[in-house]
């Protein structure tokens, strides 16, 4: 559920920011949709700009991040002010979450694009290991860095990703069927990341927008045929 426009703020606290919904500026329930239904969430938390303004952005676009506060202190101070106030999301905690995903999207998708002047970097700007790479191969290091980042994110949140089994229906040969069911949209797209970094399928960065997507054929370079236009009228202008 997406609060509705308007209704989301920031709130100073002397131990500091957090958005919120203010509930006296809230016409109606908000809006509703399937946040699963855009596979590139986490390109879309990845591009956003780190300030006040950016993060109300995407949070009135995709809604908040579900993240919980950190102690009773907060909490108690939530349940006070909750009559007006809710959510109580940190500037911090999404500052993290921005510069996390920052850091694992930009690992996998200079691997995609063969971009090992990129990979080192973002080496540099983390000063992992004094900013120095652990080995020689550097494709195994952005690729360790992805899993050790991912799993340290699904980790932080071990009570928003549900497993359900589904039985089989009348067939004997049917087996059992896992599945997850992220409960906060901040470990839906840390899910969605892991899943498009560890699959099969052939993923291509988009030479316009730098999207992500599933190419149709081994020669597509742009997501959309919209975005090949563009990138070809932005070409020509530029000869001129």
């Amino acid at each position: 559920m997406i609060p509705p426009k308007g209704s989301l703020t920031w709130i100073d606290k002397p131990e500091g920011s957090y958005l919120v919904q203010d509930k006296q500026k809230s016409s109606s329930l908000g809006r509703s949709y399937y946040p699963a239904e855009i596979p590139v969430l986490f390109h879309r938390l990845a591009t956003t700009e780190i300030s006040k303004e950016g993060i109300l952005a995407f949070a009135e676009t995709y809604g908040v991040l579900g993240v919980e506060l950190e102690s009773w202190e907060e909490r108690w101070e939530e349940f006070q002010e909750s009559e007006r106030f809710r959510y109580w999301e940190k500037y911090s905690n999404w500052r993290g979450e921005i510069k996390e995903m920052q850091a694992a999207y930009g690992f996998w998708s200079s691997l995609k694009k063969n971009d090992e002047a990129t990979i080192r970097s973002i080496f540099a700007l983390r000063r992992w290991w004094g900013g120095r790479l652990r080995s020689l191969n550097i494709w195994q290091n952005a690729w360790t860095q992805i899993g050790n980042i991912t799993t340290d994110a699904l980790e932080r949140y071990p009570y928003t990703i549900r497993p359900d089994v589904d039985y089989p229906a009348q067939s004997k040969h049917m087996g059992l069927t896992i599945k997850f069911t992220p409960r906060s949209l901040i470990s839906l797209i840390w899910l969605q990341f892991a899943q498009a970094a560890s699959s099969t399928d052939r993923w291509q960065i988009c030479e316009y927008c730098s999207e992500p997507f599933k190419p149709e054929s081994m020669k597509a370079r742009y997501c959309s045929d919209s975005h090949r236009q563009m990138a070809y009228l932005k070409r020509k202008e530029a000869q001129k």
